[in-house]
């Protein structure tokens, strides 16, 4: 273990390197003990995923194993952290992020989610922080520990389950939702890499929610390209 490099609801994830070949790698383990049956679906719907996606802009999978009671995702590491990490530097430098690398980002990203939604599976979870950065300054879309298998008759989820700031309404509302949930989410980083801030926030859920249903977020104004 070289670092812990994030904690959440579902475990640890850690920095590692392979001590036969130097090679370094993520860990993510999740306790198996305070596992729900919920949990379980998802470890293994991860899983499923991590070991059979064939998209360039997607965390690889290379195994897992049982360790103090903890499954183990080995996955490839990503050396230039995440896209949250990014954005909060250019804005301590109080620079803006370049427009090539905005696009950059978010074109790999949208292939990523196109990639997912082709075989009818929603991510639910798309924020900076689960945009990793590779040592080729590439994308590589992660943590689908949330992610929904749909059935193609059924492209619908109702659980109230993601990020709060980058949630659609409909999420909020507990309605029917699909794709369109993701690119919800898309459109929120999209904005976020040209202002440094969220598109949504506030104090509070009850005046986040209302102002994600209002669809009030401050207007860009920038020296960016219109199109964008």
């Amino acid at each position: 273990i070289v670092k812990l490099i994030g904690k959440g609801s579902y475990g640890s994830v850690y920095h590692v390197k392979r001590k036969s070949n130097k090679r370094q790698y993520a860990i993510k383990k999740i306790k198996l003990s305070i596992s729900s049956h919920y949990e379980t679906i998802n470890i293994i719907n991860e899983l499923r995923l991590l070991a059979s996606h064939n998209s360039s802009y997607m965390i690889k999978f290379k195994t897992a194993f049982i360790d103090d009671n903890c499954i183990c995702l080995v996955t490839e590491y990503a050396l230039k952290g995440d896209l949250a990490l990014k954005i909060k530097s250019y804005l301590d430098k109080k620079m803006k992020m370049p427009e090539n690398d905005i696009l950059h980002y978010f074109i790999q990203t949208s292939i990523a989610v196109a990639y997912l939604h082709k075989f009818n599976i929603l991510h639910r979870d798309i924020k900076p922080a689960n945009i990793f950065i590779d040592q080729n300054n590439n994308v590589k879309l992660g943590d689908f520990g949330i992610i929904k298998i749909m059935k193609s008759f059924m492209m619908y989820g109702q659980t109230q389950i993601g990020t709060p700031i980058y949630m659609s309404p409909e999420i909020y509302k507990r309605e029917r939702y699909g794709t369109k949930s993701d690119i919800w989410s898309l459109g929120c980083i999209l904005y976020e890499m040209m202002t440094l801030r969220p598109a949504f926030n506030a104090n509070n859920l009850e005046m986040l929610k209302y102002k994600i249903f209002k669809g009030r977020f401050d207007t860009v104004l920038s020296s960016y390209n219109k199109e964008l």
